[in-house]
């Protein structure tokens, strides 16, 4: 991790109620800077909660999450609505149990999808995964839930969403060099862990399950990291690839390539 971040560790609340205040820097069609940073946060919290174990609140709170989504997506900045309806169709006719047995039949039982980056990483996976206990260390995430092996798929994603709210919260509060400091934190860590690994870990799913709800997920995981790296124009992504005829994994160009100079 080659950013300075333990010097905002801890620096204000998480602010899910950051309030938009009109003197945010104006972005394309209309969206503020807080309201991409609140989107944002939104888009992964829903993903870090779909790829987590089902409970009996889950496809509520992914309903109300596709709702207050929905309020951003009618400005016409974000073309995700295509993937978004088909999570919510699938979320309306799954029941949470249903959704459990094929979360343990895909990533528990017999691991058909690793939900841990480290499975994709053959020569390097300790060092993946120190770099990225090193981000949660730095942002002060010792809690409970962030407990065990920090490259779970839904940890991740969570992390992603975390940040992107403390960047919400300093924009909102005129703290110019915490938001910097997140920032460049958010691009770090989706260039070198999310963005590299969560596009095979998706295409795995598409590959191994026929069910409705899970393939929707796996869709709009997808449509939401591309829409990520070409938002913050993230440079230089370079995904894995299913395993080569070596047994080594290769790598493809950015699923943002051509938008973000990106290569």
């Amino acid at each position: 991790m080659s950013i300075n971040v333990q010097s905002y560790a801890k620096t204000g609340n998480v602010a899910t109620e950051a309030g938009v205040n009109g003197n945010d820097r104006s972005m394309e069609a209309g969206i503020t800077a807080l309201e991409n940073s609140l989107l944002r946060a939104d888009f992964f919290r829903l993903m870090a909660i779909c790829f987590d174990e089902p409970g009996e609140n889950t496809m509520k709170d992914v309903a109300i999450l596709c709702c207050d989504i929905e309020r951003f997506k009618k400005s016409g900045r974000y073309n995700l609505r295509i993937s978004q309806d088909k999570l919510v169709e699938a979320t309306v006719q799954t029941d949470w149990q249903e959704a459990l047995v094929i979360y343990h039949a895909l990533f528990t039982t017999d691991v058909v999808v690793s939900p841990f980056e480290g499975a994709y990483h053959r020569s390097d996976k300790g060092n993946v995964i120190g770099d990225i206990a090193g981000f949660y260390t730095a942002f002060g995430l010792v809690s409970r839930q962030y407990s065990g092996p920090p490259d779970l798929i839904s940890k991740e994603l969570g992390f992603i969403s975390w940040l992107s709210l403390k960047e919400a919260y300093a924009l909102d509060t005129g703290m110019d060099a915490e938001l910097e400091i997140t920032r460049k934190a958010v691009k770090a860590f989706v260039k070198d862990h999310v963005a590299r690994w969560v596009p095979l870990f998706a295409d795995k799913i598409l590959l191994s399950t026929d069910h409705p709800w899970y393939r929707a997920a796996a869709e709009q995981l997808k449509a939401v990291l591309s829409f990520t790296v070409e938002e913050m124009c993230i440079e230089n992504v370079h995904p894995l690839q299913f395993p080569a005829a070596t047994g080594e994994p290769d790598q493809v160009s950015c699923p943002a390539a051509g938008t973000c100079a990106v290569e």
